[in-house]
């Protein structure tokens, strides 16, 4: 990637790749269509942004510090020239700041413009096959998931585990499932709909299991709710996913 700002004088120029997180997040799916994720950091190091491209918007989440000496300030745009979420994109934009009243933004420097590219390089999304039932706070889910993003790791601590998201209908409302399914673990699936009161958890039946490779995971199991949603008083909800999750190919961290 390259990424240019201007604004105040401690952000002006080009930064550079964030070392610690230098892939950008192609694919990735969201309520309102796949988008491109990336971060850049100072010359300094000392402050990051998360970028954020879609169809004809950007954001800029300028960060700095950890607990309480965490600083934010936030900006959005409307020009991205192009953009493609499996290729990349380019982006020439003036930014009006958005920073909510509740957050911190210490002495982070103002954005005025941002500038520049992002390549996504070898990355796909991998495949599903996985058909989702059952029910969520938002309602009821029924069929494939229609956008998703598949990622397999494999460590010597935690060996092998696929993880995906994914948008889905429940009801009327789009929704996202976040499914974690790791060899040496249990598996569970987050639901998190537009509204944050509905955000529940689902972890897999003790009866059930499902099987993790290098190349993906097969399953065909129930999942029973274990965390409520905020406010919500019914018995445990259940989903029931079916099917393959094949990796997709990311380039990696340093």
């Amino acid at each position: 990637m390259s990424i240019t700002f201007a604004g105040d004088k401690s952000v002006q120029g080009a930064w550079t790749t964030y070392a610690t997180r230098a892939d950008a997040i192609c694919n990735n799916p969201t309520y309102n269509g796949p988008d491109i994720l990336f971060f850049a950091q100072s010359n300094d190091g000392n402050v990051v942004v998360l970028v954020t491209l879609n169809s004809g918007s950007i954001e800029v989440s300028e960060r700095a510090g950890a607990g309480a000496t965490y600083t934010d300030r936030e900006f959005e745009g409307t020009g991205v020239t192009s953009l493609d979420p499996a290729t990349g994109a380019s982006f020439d934009s003036d930014l009006t700041e958005t920073t909510p009243s509740e957050n911190n933004p210490g002495t982070l420097g103002k954005i005025s413009h941002v500038s520049g590219t992002v390549e996504c390089g070898s990355q796909t999304a991998g495949a599903s096959t996985v058909i989702a039932s059952g029910s969520t706070p938002d309602g009821a889910v029924s069929g494939p998931l229609p956008s998703f993003r598949v990622s397999c790791n494999d460590s010597t601590q935690y060996g092998m585990s696929v993880n995906a998201s994914a948008i889905v209908t429940a009801g009327t409302n789009p929704t996202q499932f976040i499914i974690n399914l790791p060899s040496g673990g249990k598996a569970t699936v987050y639901a998190v709909g537009k509204d944050p009161g509905t955000q529940t958890q689902y972890m897999i039946d003790p009866a059930d299991t499902y099987s993790v490779t290098a190349s993906g995971v097969h399953i065909d199991a129930d999942f029973v709710q274990n965390q409520t949603a905020a406010g919500a008083t019914p018995g445990p909800l259940r989903l029931h996913l079916s099917g393959d999750l094949t990796c997709g190919a990311f380039n990696h961290s340093p």
